[in-house]
């Protein structure tokens, strides 16, 4: 049987572990190398067809005879012994299969080039928000449709899901592969998916890759002006709802392969993750990058990086002026809607509408926006994606290969906006109903949007669904059971996939000298990284009665402890034993402490620390709300004996103890009353202050603490052996002199702080200490270990009290 020459030359391409030599099989342009010589790069990819169906991924049920089986592996190279219950049709199969993985995108044909119908024109001002939401009766059946499928995934346990739908999906290994041949700054999902885009869709406007450059090579001068010109043509974005930042990172490793003349400049925005009022469940608290960067991004007026407030959007639409035109708008936005997946299109719609109507507030004419959405099913959706057909010249919706399979995710790419002087009416109306509420009325009633484009949205919505539902099923199946062809199958769709990557994205090492953290990103953080695994948060949601959640939350308690508890020293106390410190920290010199004064939005609970591991501070929280619930607050009982051990080595210290509210509040008030004492001068030289019970997680109150223990030789934290076990005593040790003393409170006064009586009000201050100061290595490792110990006794207490009631 004569083999087509197309499947010898195909089987050489599906050789994963050699990647790299699937970069030279790609089409050719110019562009520069690591050592600045020219070499050669492929073309944008054109889109296959957008009718495109999803593709079975069945066994075939016919065999075909050993000697024929031998021949095929032959062929196939490495693949065809690798893969020994595969026949060369199903290599071929596997490569159709994996094209149609990276081509789902539709585009939309607005009238001008059709025929017989009317052009797509933004409705009248005046009927905007004046009709109820509507439905389309054939969108509908479609959402009914999917969300029953979805409906099979309820039984399942989540841990096993999640690894079985990893396993099963074909760009599985294309993370790893970049990370291995491009060592990319911080290669995340988010990565790969927006470098599929800018790779796919001309978002680079043309006037921002060529500089306008005159014919003027009469002269050596005239030529080097020429080159200087081309050397700062401006392009300038916006990433809004961006962290941890991974569209930046992928955007400026595109540019350093192929657009490295540009002079790039970019301004990020998203919720702060250093603002402690914030919930986990909304903010990413991967910082690495973000901290890095820290210049180069706007957080608001309010200081909490929400985009659904209408003063942060014009505080970052005036951040961005100093950029200049801004050619580029990136949204990311998403949130957790675990309580209500059957209505995460809904719940999200608030926020794609401000991401939308602040990329049209930023936008320069002639600009492109990308935006995440989920499902096309709601009028909300209907009219927001019209708006952009109106406002844009092009619109497609594209779901890139290495976006799950099975979830909802689209992203809306459009290119060539009309400016926001050709829409200004229009804008105003939208900033007139911005922000984070579900409104009851559409943006557009259902009379005003054409059929036409009624039609397109049906047939685009009606792919992705096919998509999806196609991807659940498979999962589904293999969930049951996966025989060894499929896992075959399995492993050749993955390789192949990861090939077809590199095929369509050039993607090679750049210089270090243009990356944006000179590779910093990439460094692990022990401390800083998160510790918190997803299906935590799944069990949470999942668990409806609050004595279920509370015995959860008491396992979760019983495993950190288990794992934290040889990794520091501690000290049982059994009556007036002496003691010593379990961690300590010379103090900062006042002069080298970095003051810097912010203030925002107050808060009275604490919902995020950078200061104590993220698993310790979901627990603490969840005890807390769980015990102001049933116990209505009151009061609960701490173990403070270890207090009485400290005091005999530090005979004659102030005892200062901490808030009458228990919980994760934003209170200073132990801590002023600490400044108070120096003010007073009621410590004197070689003195000391005890705190007891005092709360160290926001920015604030670490960064008091530091200023006050600069007048000290040391600070000593005292905690038990067992995590939790007795409050953990923090101690202010040994007065410097008078002139530290005066010193402290002189900055402090400086820096706006007024210590009120030690009342404990914060002032409207969110922060007094710059970051830099706050991330010092030894005194964060023992922030790190006080506030663990201090909120695992807390959230233990919690759980006592709360269980009680139940």
């Amino acid at each position: 049987m004569a083999v087509p020459p197309q499947l010898c030359e195909l089987a050489v391409k599906i050789e994963t572990e050699d990647t790299k030599k699937v970069c030279c099989l790609l089409d050719m342009t110019m562009v520069k190398d690591r050592n600045g010589s020219e070499i050669e790069n492929r073309e944008k990819r054109s889109i296959r067809p957008q009718e495109t169906t999803p593709l079975t991924f069945s066994k075939p049920k016919s065999k075909r005879r050993h000697h024929d089986n031998q021949r095929s592996r032959g062929l196939l190279g490495k693949e065809g012994f690798k893969f020994p219950l595969l026949e060369y049709t199903d290599h071929m199969k596997a490569q159709m299969e994996v094209e149609t993985h990276f081509s789902k995108h539709f585009t939309f044909t607005k009238p001008s080039e059709m025929e017989g119908n009317d052009a797509w024109t933004l409705p009248a001002v005046e009927t905007m928000y004046t009709q109820p939401s509507w439905q389309d009766e054939t969108l509908q059946a479609m959402k009914i449709s999917l969300n029953k499928t979805k409906e099979q995934l309820s039984d399942k346990d989540i841990e096993v899901w999640h690894s079985h739908t990893n396993n099963t999906n074909p760009t599985q290994k294309v993370s790893y592969a970049i990370r291995r041949h491009a060592q990319p700054e911080m290669v995340t999902q988010a990565w790969l998916k927006f470098y599929e885009i800018v790779n796919a869709y001309p978002i680079i406007p043309p006037d921002a890759e060529t500089g306008s450059q005159e014919d003027s090579s009469d002269t050596v001068q005239q030529h080097h002006s020429a080159t200087l010109d081309e050397e700062v043509v401006q392009f300038n974005s916006v990433h809004l709802c961006e962290a941890p930042g991974a569209f930046i990172l992928a955007l400026n490793h595109y540019l350093a392969l192929n657009r490295s003349s540009l002079k790039w400049q970019w301004l990020g925005n998203t919720l702060n993750p250093y603002y402690e009022g914030t919930s986990l469940d909304q903010c990413i608290a991967e910082d690495r990058f973000i901290y890095l960067t820290l210049k180069k991004w706007s957080f608001g007026k309010d200081n909490t990086g929400d985009l659904m407030v209408r003063d942060n959007l014009d505080s970052i639409v005036q951040d961005a002026q100093c950029l200049g035109p801004v050619h580029l708008v990136t949204a990311d936005g998403s949130f957790d809607c675990q309580a209500n997946p059957a209505e995460q299109e809904k719940m999200t719609h608030p926020l794609h509408l401000c991401e939308v109507v602040g990329a049209m507030c930023l936008l320069a004419p002639g600009g492109s926006l990308v935006v995440k959405k989920f499902t096309l099913f709601e009028s909300e959706t209907l009219s927001l994606v019209y708006l952009l057909c109106c406002v844009f010249e092009r619109v497609h919706l594209y779901k890139p290969g290495t976006s799950k399979q099975g979830n909802s995710e689209v992203y809306a790419i459009a290119i060539n906006y009309c400016g926001k002087d050709n829409c200004s009416e229009h804008l105003n109306k939208l900033l007139e109903v911005y922000g984070p509420d579900i409104r009851p009325e559409s943006m557009f009633a259902q009379e005003d949007i054409p059929e036409d484009f009624m039609q397109q949205m049906r047939q685009c919505a009606n792919m992705f669904m096919c998509f999806q539902v196609s991807t659940i099923e498979r999962n589904l199946m293999l969930f049951q059971s996966m025989p060894e062809w499929e896992k075959q199958y399995n492993e050749l769709l993955k390789n192949k996939a990861t090939a077809f990557f590199f095929e369509q994205n050039y993607c090679v090492p750049i210089p270090v000298d243009k990356t944006i953290t000179d590779g910093n990103v990439n460094k692990s953080r022990h401390l800083l990284d998160s510790d918190w695994n997803k299906t935590g948060s799944a069990m949470l949601m999942r668990s409806n009665c609050v004595l279920s959640k509370l015995e959860i939350l008491k396992q979760f308690i019983d495993c950190y402890i288990k794992d934290y508890s040889n990794l520091r020293p501690g000290h049982d106390i059994k009556g007036n034993k002496i003691v010593q410190a379990s961690a300590s920290f010379s103090s900062q010199h006042l002069e080298k402490i970095e003051f810097e004064r912010i203030r925002g939005k107050p808060f009275h609970y604490i919902d995020s620390s950078k200061f104590c591991s993220e698993r310790v501070i979901r627990i603490y929280r969840e005890l807390h709300r769980a015990w102001e619930k049933l116990c209505s607050g009151g009061k609960i009982v701490c173990d403070d004996s270890l207090l009485d051990s400290v005091l005999c080595q530090c005979p004659g210290a102030q005892v200062l103890r901490g808030e009458a509210i228990p919980g994760p509040h934003s209170g200073c008030r132990a801590l002023e009353q600490a400044l108070v004492l120096l003010e007073k001068g009621d410590v004197s030289v070689g003195g000391s202050i005890v705190l007891l019970d005092v709360p160290l997680l926001s920015r604030l109150q670490y960064g008091l603490l530091l200023v006050l223990g600069s007048a000290f030789k040391q600070v000593q934290i005292y905690t038990s052996q067992e995590v939790g076990k007795q409050l953990p005593v923090l101690v202010l040790d040994g007065l410097q002199s008078l002139s530290c003393r005066e010193a402290v409170v002189h900055a402090l006064h400086h820096a706006g702080w007024s210590p009120d009586g030690g009342s404990g009000g914060a002032q409207g201050f969110l922060q007094i200490v710059a970051l830099p100061s706050l991330m010092v290595n030894e005194q964060l490792q023992a922030m790190f270990h006080y506030n663990i110990h201090h909120s695992i006794h807390l959230a233990l207490a919690f759980y006592k009290n709360a269980t009680m009631q139940c």
